[in-house]
Order: structure tokens, then sequence, then C-alpha cells
């Protein structure tokens, strides 16, 4: 199996895509989860998710949950929590045992946009 940025036989550029199912935490983010606050219903503040799992900040992070503008809402079938008074993304919340999925999932969109190319995850 080719990775990214091998080349197959016919000297072509051939991919790999990354899936949901693929996705692995590694050692320091698997100890960065289980050191995360999180309050009596299990949600923890996106910005700890952006920022340790995603590599961006909480404001571009938070448009997954909401659908805000072209980006799409990835936040389906998950424990979220957008309802912050003002819109405030910085209050936005996502459920403890979701943060895998959800991370996931944005990594695969990104993937999908080319946003790979850019050195973003």
């Amino acid at each position: 199996m080719l990775g990214f940025g091998q080349q197959d036989e016919q000297d072509e550029m051939t991919t790999v895509v990354p899936t949901d199912a693929a996705y692995q935490l590694t050692d320091e983010q698997k100890k960065l989860l289980d050191q995360m606050e999180q309050d009596e219903n299990g949600m923890v503040l996106l910005g700890e998710v952006s920022h340790d799992f995603l590599n961006q900040q909480t404001q571009y992070a938070s448009r997954y949950l909401t659908g805000l503008g072209n980006t799409p809402n990835l936040s389906e079938g998950l424990r979220t929590d957008t309802s912050a008074m003002g819109h405030n993304y910085h209050a936005f919340t996502i459920h403890k045992d979701d943060i895998v999925e959800f991370v996931a999932r944005v990594r695969q969109y990104r993937w999908n946009v080319g946003a790979v190319e850019y050195g973003k995850f």
C-alpha cells in the first residue's frame, strides 16, 4: 500500500485517504485526552480539542460544530453544545467520548478539500 506522496509503478502520484477507522490517537494525545477538564456531564471545551487535536484556533474549529459559512456541520450524532450566549465559540463544548470521532471527521473533511497540502494536520 502506498502512502501519501509515494509514487506507483506508472510514476503517478498516489495517495491513501485516511478514514475515520484509521485515525488513531498518538500517545501524547491520549495523555492530553485523559487530562482534559470536563464538567459534570462529561463535556470539554472545544478550545482544548481544537488546539490539542486539530492544530487550529477555536474560532475555526467551531465552524465544524455549527456549519457556519461554507463549512459543513460535522457534529451530527455527537454530543455537543453550541448554545452559548451570543454564539460565543469559546464556550462551545463537546463530550469527551465524542472527541476522537469529531477529530476523525474533521481530518477526513480537511483531507478531502486538500488542506493536507498546507500541513494543517
